[in-house]
């Protein structure tokens, strides 16, 4: 029997039994699914990305939402080109 504690991660109080016979190891379960979640590595390897925060006046953020709905792009891909063309 399955229940449901600490924010929606499940309290096994009973083995869970594979296909096979064998006995599943939750933790080994949850922790494949978490790195098979996710976006892609922007470095072309299979680690994580360096993520960086950047704060913006309002009036600039308000240009970059206005552009990336302009030309379908996110934020970050804008901000990620913007970056890349200033530092070639």
């Amino acid at each position: 029997m399955t229940r449901y504690k600490d924010r929606g991660r499940p309290y096994i109080d009973e083995p869970l039994i594979d296909k096979d016979g064998s006995i599943v190891d939750v933790d080994e379960v949850v922790a494949r699914v978490r790195k098979a979640t996710g976006r892609p590595s922007m470095s072309g390897t299979t680690g994580i990305s360096p993520q960086i925060g950047v704060r913006l006046p309002e009036v600039l953020n308000a240009a970059l939402e206005a552009r990336a709905r302009a030309e379908g792009k996110s934020k970050s891909e804008l901000v990620r080109e913007a970056v890349e063309a200033y530092l070639d």
